[in-house]
């Protein structure tokens, strides 16, 4: 598979032509040009209609760079085409702050009752029991 180390060293004409060999699915089209009102690169992806010609937009980048642009159409297409991972599940409950109060006083117990005669011999006052 495609390295983005090695991807970032490659000339734009060869991000163009990886994305359109690797992620781009035959029914959609994509197009990439330089934007005078915007002074942006807008990237462009369309379905395909039965005749070739461009269809609905599917999804839509601008960016400063030409490169950068074309990184947005990758990571957009590497997305929708790669499969999500099946380790990861959320959590059916989320704790609450009383289960977490709970868990913490059952887990970690407070101080021991202090003796008031240990206490005054500390601060050097006489207890008044």
């Amino acid at each position: 598979m495609v390295d983005l180390f090695d991807m970032q060293m490659w000339p734009e004409d060869r991000v163009v032509h990886e994305i359109e060999r690797l992620l781009l699915p035959s029914e959609r089209l994509f197009e990439c040009h330089w934007s005078g009102e915007s002074n942006l690169w807008v990237v462009q992806i369309f379905q395909k209609q039965e005749d070739g010609a461009k269809g609905d937009l599917v999804w839509s980048g601008a960016n400063f760079d030409r490169r950068f642009a074309l990184f947005e159409v990758f990571g957009y297409l590497w997305l929708e085409t790669t499969r999500p991972s099946v380790g990861w599940r959320e959590p059916s409950t989320r704790p609450t702050k009383v289960s977490v109060t709970q868990h913490m006083a059952e887990k970690y117990s407070g101080p021991e009752d202090l003796d008031p005669d240990e206490v005054a011999l500390v601060y050097g006052r006489k207890s008044k029991r």
